[in-house]
């Protein structure tokens, strides 16, 4: 009887709820693709994309979330953060982002070094679906697992419950890096990697992680996808 009342009201908990729907969107893009293919830009992505890593993702996910509640962490939907703190700072943030990535490429012409073509953006409207399931992946991958499970063995269970704000901003780093590694090519370019706007943008997004909750970085990446990826892949594509 106990067990059943937990569970009832773990299942009726918004956030709970909240967490469960993301992951029932992310099942349908993968299912999207199955119907309408697309080509990748780099081989990980069709990794990415198969069933395995989309399971693991979604017990990951789930993982962190229940980890994430032990530690300062805003919750989804705390009642202490604002709408425009959770939807909108994020929002603008990301745009930000969008827009000096995309005034760079201009400049200099991005590309991925691991990417299989001369295409640097899953074309139009593909890239809406393909880039949503990105925003997802990456996020739990990296904010809502990486840092709470880091945060949680290191803070938590190694040097019983200490420093968990150091030990954030460690892990911040840590996983910040993670989308910088395929640029880095030598040791001397760490320092570069470092001060990198992409390095910058993940610790804004770890910051609004632990301020705001796990919407913010979602919306963060989101909005950062549709304006460098979807609006500015489609006009470079089509031009």
């Amino acid at each position: 009887m106990e067990i059943r009342q937990r569970l009832k009201s773990l299942t009726s908990d918004k956030s709970f709820q909240t967490i469960t729907l993301i992951f029932t969107a992310f099942v349908a893009f993968k299912l999207y693709f199955l119907i309408f293919p697309v080509d990748v830009i780099v081989p990980e992505q069709a990794t990415a994309f198969s069933w395995p890593w989309v399971i693991l993702i979604i017990v990951l996910g789930y993982l962190g979330y229940f980890i994430s509640l032990r530690l300062d962490i805003a919750r989804i939907w705390d009642v202490s953060v604002s709408n425009f703190k959770r939807f909108g700072i994020p929002a603008i943030t990301g745009f930000i982002y969008g827009v000096i990535t995309v005034f760079n490429d201009y400049r200099e012409h991005a590309h991925h070094p691991h990417q299989t073509s001369d295409k640097v953006h899953v074309v139009f409207p593909q890239s809406i679906v393909f880039y949503s399931y990105g925003d997802i992946f990456l996020e739990v991958f990296l904010r809502l697992f990486g840092i709470s499970f880091l945060v949680w063995l290191f803070s938590h269970v190694i040097l019983q419950r200490r420093f968990e704000a150091v030990i954030f901003w460690i892990a911040a780093v840590i996983t910040s890096w993670w989308e910088i590694g395929p640029y880095v090519e030598s040791y001397s370019e760490v320092a570069g990697g470092v001060f990198s706007w992409l390095f910058i943008s993940n610790m804004v997004e770890a910051y609004e992680f632990k301020k705001y909750g796990f919407w913010a970085p979602l919306v963060f990446r989101f909005v950062f996808y549709m304006v460098w990826h979807v609006i500015w892949g489609s006009l470079i594509t089509q031009s």
